[in-house]
């Protein structure tokens, strides 16, 4: 299923799944998430406000993955840079992983 709201400068899209397999009797649930807020300025410019987030888990009950990618910058016509940092956990004995940098994105196809 998928569920989206969009107004001229929020954006949100949420991606309920859950998988089942007959045979192992294996069933698993996640949640996909993005969110994004933009504000004019001056000349087309934007501010950009980005998040996407996951989360999975085994039988409901124990949590195989979580991520969250957080963004902070610019929206210029078809392009958005700026500050970018991703969470990352995983694993039976959870790892965590956390990644700072730079983004850029570049939109090719516009549905609008």
């Amino acid at each position: 299923m998928l569920y989206a709201f969009q107004s001229p400068h929020f954006v949100l899209t949420a991606i309920p799944t859950i998988a089942h397999a007959d045979d192992t009797g294996f069933i698993n649930g996640e949640v996909f998430l993005v969110i994004q807020i933009t504000r004019p300025l001056e000349n087309n410019w934007k501010l950009l406000f980005s998040a996407q987030m996951l989360t999975s888990w085994d039988k409901f009950s124990h949590p195989t993955r979580s991520f969250q990618q957080l963004r902070a910058g610019f929206d210029i016509q078809t392009t958005q840079f700026g500050l970018a940092v991703d969470f990352d956990q995983y694993g039976d004995t959870p790892l965590t992983r956390t990644s700072p940098g730079l983004f850029v994105r570049k939109i090719f196809l516009n549905n609008k």
